[in-house]
C-alpha cells in the first residue's frame, strides 16, 4: 500500500527511538499496532460490506431480465427458420436448373411447344 522497504521501515524505526526515546517507545509501538489492527479491521468490514451489496445489485436477475432473453431466444429462433426456409428454396431453384427435364420443359413452353 504504502511501499515501505527495509530501509524505510528501519530510518522510521531510528527517528522513534531518538524521538521518543527507550523508555516510552515499546509503549507506542504497542498503541500503534492496536491502533494500526482496529484501522484495518474496520476498512476490511467496509469493502466486505461494499462487495456484497455490489453482487446482490448485479446478480440478481429480475422478471423483466427473464422476459426479454426468452424474447430474445424466440426472435432467434424465428429467425432461424425463416433463414432455413430460405436456404431450401434457393436450393430447390438451384436443383431445378441442373435437372435437364426441367430445363427441357421451360425450353418447350418458351418456345411455345
Amino acid at each position: 500500500m504504502f511501499d515501505l522497504g527495509f530501509w524505510e521501515l528501519a530510518l522510521v524505526a531510528l527517528i522513534a527511538l531518538v524521538v521518543i526515546g527507550p523508555e516510552r517507545l515499546p509503549h507506542v509501538m504497542r498503541t500503534t499496532g492496536m491502533w494500526l489492527g482496529r484501522l484495518r479491521g474496520m476498512t476490511l468490514t467496509v469493502r466486505e460490506e461494499l462487495e456484497q451489496e455490489l453482487y446482490r445489485d448485479n446478480f440478481t436477475p429480475d422478471d423483466s431480465d427473464i422476459a426479454s432473453v426468452d424474447e430474445v431466444k424466440q426472435l432467434i429462433t424465428d429467425t432461424r427458420s425463416e433463414l432455413n426456409s430460405i436456404g431450401r428454396e434457393i436450393n430447390d431453384v438451384g436443383n431445378q436448373r441442373h435437372d435437364p427435364q426441367i430445363n427441357a420443359d421451360s425450353d418447350a413452353s418458351l418456345n411455345g411447344k
